[in-house]
């Protein structure tokens, strides 16, 4: 049976949804996963701290390095990874026990591998803008839906859009994205904004959607726009 679960483990704040019997593998894996990071950073703790890219190194935990690979290919921190990070490598862990229908919504960076359409709702705070989702459509592999918001939250932003959302195969990359592309749009300019997402019309990005005020930027792999009401109450926070 699918079930929804809201968890929170020291920072992460989350909200699972799978079969029952894949919620407790998904939950050590939260602790390895957090435990492989917490130590590497007792050991580096420059890694924490960077607001630049840090490289790769073969002695490397594996998340690590692709932290660090994401960091690269967006040109910020590796830590702007992190909770892509986290959600993609539980839903790694899950999905190969055999999970078909997985979902980490990680604090607004999603990790998920779906056999049926679903709708994600994206929460902007601004009432006109904060009734809608966009209708997601089942891929073969794990796949990542990742915002930031200069606005809403507590993580650092140098921008002031609602939410950037990113769409991509890679979880920690979306993650990434979402935040440097969050940081360049500082104000409500329709030329500005579309000027910045062409820089960003990249393969690693299937799709980019950007809400500021009552502006929607899009560029992109098509997606579908559907009116829904956003639940205040089911968002991890």
């Amino acid at each position: 049976m699918i079930n929804r679960y809201k968890i929170h483990i020291k920072e992460t704040i989350a909200n699972i949804i799978c079969d029952e019997k894949f919620y407790n593998l998904a939950i050590e894996e939260i602790f390895k996963v957090r435990e492989t990071i917490e130590n590497f950073i007792k050991k580096h703790p420059e890694f924490a701290k960077s607001y630049t890219p840090i490289a790769e190194n073969p002695e490397y935990p594996e998340i690590i390095n692709q932290m660090c690979k994401a960091s690269s290919l967006a040109n910020v921190g590796p830590m702007a990874g992190i909770a892509g990070a986290i959600a993609y490598f539980v839903a790694k862990k899950v999905v190969s026990a055999g999970a078909n229908f997985f979902i980490f919504d990680n604090g607004g960076d999603i990790a998920l591998k779906i056999n049926k359409p679903i709708t994600v709702g994206i929460f902007t705070g601004e009432h006109k803008t904060n009734k809608f989702g966009i209708k997601i459509k089942p891929k073969k592999d794990i796949f990542g839906i990742c915002t930031s918001s200069g606005r809403i939250g507590h993580s650092f932003s140098y921008g002031s859009t609602n939410a950037t959302t990113i769409i991509a195969q890679n979880p920690i990359i979306a993650d990434a994205f979402a935040t440097f592309i969050g940081n360049q749009i500082k104000k409500e300019d329709k030329k500005d904004i579309e000027n910045i997402l062409e820089k960003f019309n990249i393969s690693e990005l299937e799709t980019i959607i950007v809400i500021i005020g009552q502006y929607i930027g899009f560029i992109g792999q098509p997606v579908e726009f559907v009116k829904t009401n956003v639940d205040f109450n089911l968002i991890a926070k």
